[in-house]
């Protein structure tokens, strides 16, 4: 259990914004450096200053800088998937199962599905995966994570 902006956030659901920073690369709007350095109050160690495109997040944040609202949806879709399947998550490492709802509810070239599972579980894992949809890592303005 990890607490980030108060709230407890379970193993399976922390693994799982860690996996979120570290696959996703940052695409950053158009003069975001003019942004930052000319127009936005953000100390001059934020991550912001040396953010560049093509970065995975994780070179620059940590899940204390997602917002409460993305921390909330992150919560919502993994408890809401570890009930769906817990039996099939029942002797599973929740940390790796985090890491890989990640993974495959994203389309990544890794998940439940490669083998890392017993066949037929894998493939209920992935399947359930598909009513999640695709979620993306980006930053606003201020420097917080949200997810779209």
């Amino acid at each position: 259990m990890i607490k980030i902006h108060g709230i407890e956030i379970d193993d399976f659901t922390g693994q799982y914004l860690r996996t979120a920073l570290w696959s996703s690369t940052v695409v950053l709007p158009v003069a975001f450096e003019d942004l930052v350095d000319g127009c936005m109050d953000v100390p001059e160690d934020h991550p912001l200053h040396s953010i560049s495109e093509d970065n995975s997040f994780d070179e620059h944040f940590d899940v204390t800088d997602f917002t409460v609202k993305a921390i909330c949806k992150a919560i919502t879709d993994c408890t809401k998937f570890q009930e769906d399947n817990a039996d099939d998550l029942l002797d599973e490492d929740s940390e790796r199962a985090g890491h890989d709802f990640w993974l495959t509810r994203n389309g990544h070239g890794a998940g439940f599905w490669d083998g890392d599972y017993e066949e037929s579980k894998g493939n209920r894992l992935t399947a359930a995966c598909e009513a999640y949809g695709e979620l993306h890592v980006w930053t606003d303005v201020w420097g917080f994570l949200y997810f779209e």
